[in-house]
């Protein structure tokens, strides 16, 4: 990925690692959920253990390009942060919650709900900082649409039809526009 958007060997080289390493935990946390990678009945734990590794190094990522571009407004990084925050427990609360699943789901949906809010909220600081960044924040918000629908058939066994197309092409259009935001993380870069 950083070879092909030209990071490699630059100052933007580490960001595209991170989004690399994040890309290879979503694909291991794919072959866990698609039982490709034999770990029943704990498939989906491992699962959100991987795609949660994949989302820090995102996160880790999107703090390298803040700090390598300036983009570190604290007002833009807490404001954001804490109302993805808010709006991942309560989207949480309303569509995964399901205390009949017992509190070990429960509480890791939870968690892995607030960290996919803090990788969101990181995305869209950048984004209010730097316009580049738009379709970066929109991946983050695609990824939790796709999470919630998961997490919503996993825990509450929602089903309409087409649920698993509807969430492979949320997570699919997610993955591709993090990834391209190497492109956008160079460009601004070269603007400065």
């Amino acid at each position: 990925v950083w070879w092909r958007a030209g990071l490699a060997g630059g100052p933007l080289e580490r960001f595209g690692l991170w989004i690399a390493v994040g890309m290879a935990f979503g694909l291991l946390g794919d072959l866990f959920m698609a039982g490709l990678i034999v770990a029943r009945p704990k498939h989906v734990i491992f699962g959100m253990l991987a795609f949660g590794a994949g989302h820090i190094a995102y996160l880790l990522a999107f703090r390298q390009a803040a700090g390598l571009l300036g983009l570190n407004s604290g007002p833009a990084w807490l404001g954001s942060v804490a109302l993805y925050l808010v709006v991942g427990v309560l989207l949480w609360l309303r569509f995964v919650r399901a205390p009949a699943r017992g509190p070990v789901l429960n509480y890791g949906t939870l968690v892995y709900s607030l960290l996919l809010a803090v990788v969101a909220g990181a995305a869209a600081a950048l984004a209010v900082q730097q316009p580049l960044f738009i379709p970066l924040a929109l991946g983050a918000l695609l990824f939790i649409a796709s999470d919630l629908l998961v997490g919503s058939e996993l825990m509450r066994r929602t089903a309409f039809p087409w649920i698993g197309d509807v969430i492979w092409l949320t997570y699919s259009a997610a993955q591709m526009l993090i990834v391209y935001s190497s492109a956008a993380a160079l460009a601004a870069l070269s603007g400065q």
